[in-house]
């Protein structure tokens, strides 16, 4: 038999199943703990920059963990109508270079704070 029980505004479980609710609270009490994690985990990528670079370092693009871009350096020599093409491809590749560094690191700082939050997973999360 389960009997719940409101005291203080509080509900309370009472029964065979009163474990079985205190599992599931606690598990609850859990998925808020990484919620908090994982909005610091955001917080901190916003403080970590990559580089991006393409074409011996002429295009430089800089992006934080959240992979947004923060800037982009052009080399002077590219900055004619001759060179328009060039500069595009470079960009591109530049662009995609610092997003994907920008997405390792923050793979990697989601499954440390994974393992922090349930070390007995192992890699189920990733690498």
């Amino acid at each position: 038999m389960l009997t719940l029980i409101l005291f203080q505004n509080q509900v309370r479980f009472s029964g065979k199943y009163d474990l079985f609710c205190q599992k599931i609270k606690a598990m609850f009490d859990k998925l808020g703990a990484a919620k908090e994690m994982a909005e610091s985990v955001k917080v901190k990528l916003e403080t970590i920059t990559v580089m991006g670079e393409a074409g011996s370092g002429k295009v430089k693009v800089s992006a934080n963990g959240n992979r947004k871009i923060q800037g982009v350096q052009i080399s002077d020599d590219l900055l004619n109508p001759e060179n328009k093409e060039e500069l595009e491809d470079l960009l591109t590749v530049a662009i995609n270079r610092a997003l994907a560094t920008a997405e390792n690191v923050s793979e990697s700082e989601m499954r440390a704070m994974m393992s922090t939050m349930m070390p007995g997973l192992g890699n189920l999360f990733g690498k």
